[in-house]
C-alpha cells in the first residue's frame, strides 16, 4: 500500500498534539485494533510523559510506524515467557514500571504499511539499541513476548 500520510517537516516540532495525530492516522490504516480507543489513549499519555514512543518516518519524512515501548526487567521478560500475560492493562503496568534498566522492549506497534522490519530497526537504530537483546509483546490473542534480535 502506498503512504498517503503526509509528511512531518521538522520532527522537533512533535509535541503530544502531532503525536497523538500521526498516532491516530496510523491506526486508521490498520486492519486490526488490539486495544480500545481508552486503552490506546491511555497508553499512548504515559509513554509521551516518559518519552517511551517513537515514530518511523521514510525517506520523503511521511510515518510509517509507531512504537510505544519500555525497558523491562529480565525476570518480568521470563515471567511473560512462563505465563503469558492476562490483559491489556498489563501493557500500560510495564510501561509505568519502565526504568532505564532492563531489556527495551516493544509494548505496541502500528505498522500499517506492511514495514514492519523496517519500523523496528529504525526504532532500535535511534533509540541506540542495535546491540541489545530486543523484545516485542505479542499480540492479546498470544498473550506472549518475543526476542527480536
Amino acid at each position: 500500500m502506498m503512504n498517503p500520510l503526509p509528511p512531518i517537516e521538522d520532527k522537533n516540532q512533535l509535541d503530544f498534539p502531532v503525536t497523538l495525530g500521526v498516532f491516530g492516522m496510523l491506526a486508521a490504516f490498520c486492519t486490526r485494533q488490539d486495544q480500545s480507543v481508552e486503552q490506546a489513549h491511555g497508553l499512548l499519555v504515559a509513554a509521551a510523559n516518559r518519552g517511551r514512543n517513537f515514530i518511523s518516518l521514510d525517506k520523503e519524512q511521511k510515518p510509517t510506524g509507531f512504537v510505544i515501548w519500555a525497558k523491562v526487567p529480565i525476570s518480568r521478560i521470563e515471567e511473560i515467557q512462563a505465563h503469558g500475560y492476562k490483559s491489556e492493562s498489563e501493557r500500560l503496568a510495564l510501561l509505568e514500571a519502565s526504568t532505564d534498566d532492563g531489556e527495551p522492549t516493544i509494548l505496541y506497534m502500528l505498522s500499517p504499511f506492511g514495514q514492519h522490519l523496517d519500523v523496528i530497526r529504525a526504532w532500535q537504530a535511534t533509540m541506540e539499541f542495535e546491540n541489545n537483546t530486543c523484545w516485542a509483546l505479542a499480540d492479546k490473542g498470544h498473550a506472549c513476548i518475543r526476542k527480536l534480535t
